[in-house]
């Protein structure tokens, strides 16, 4: 996955009511639902963590949709940040708002539990592209399909499928599996809805 488009909302102004108090000098953090893939999610864990590094000021957040009894932060071992929210039921999508809420990055990196965060610098390329346009509410990233290499045609959030897929640029949508958001942004615009177990909410929201 590599920051390829962006899509902002009409108005990513801060609203603070019922905002979690903010790390001093936390830069972002890193979002991760997950749902039954414990044969996969130690692995797209780990990339995470290579991706944060040696990096103090990124936190990671692992909301377990699992509803069962088991206790899985041990798989946050050696993230400088980790932190586990267990739902104690399968919520859907939806669970990104709670890993939003508990969020006290500046920036909010969602990351499916079955998608390799790449490259190793994803993060700083997502902070630069804000950086660059304080009006963007949202970045996506690039799904490139670990099998072909290639990225799947419903995957690329773009009515003209003739576009370069690795120039950036303005759309209407995201994609679900991989991007980031300004905090403040998912403050003033609330959560993600739902109604959406799973699929089409990131037109939704966009």
């Amino acid at each position: 996955m590599t920051s390829t488009s962006a899509a902002s909302t009409t108005d990513p102004r801060p609203s603070r009511a019922g905002a979690p108090e903010r790390a001093e000098g936390l830069a972002a953090s890193v979002v991760m639902v997950t749902f039954a893939r414990d044969h996969l999610v130690p692995a797209t864990i780990a990339q995470v963590a290579a991706v944060i590094g040696a990096r103090t000021d990124v936190e990671f957040i692992l909301v377990d949709n699992n509803p069962d009894g088991t206790d899985r932060s041990g798989m946050l071992g050696g993230l400088a940040r980790p932190r586990y929210l267990k739902m104690h039921a399968n919520k859907g999508v939806s669970a990104r708002n709670d890993g939003a809420q508990a969020a006290r990055g500046e920036i909010i990196v969602f990351v499916d539990d079955d998608a390799f965060l790449q490259p190793l610098d994803a993060l700083d390329r997502f902070a630069a592209v804000f950086a660059a346009d304080p009006t963007l509410a949202i970045v996506s990233s690039r799904h490139i399909d670990r099998v072909t290499g290639t990225t799947p045609r419903a995957s690329f959030p773009h009515t003209d499928k003739a576009r370069r897929q690795d120039e950036a640029f303005r759309t209407f949508r995201f994609q679900g599996n991989g991007f980031a958001m300004r905090r403040r942004a998912f403050e003033a615009v609330g959560a993600m809805s739902r109604d959406y177990h799973y699929g089409l909410e990131e037109i939704d929201y966009a």
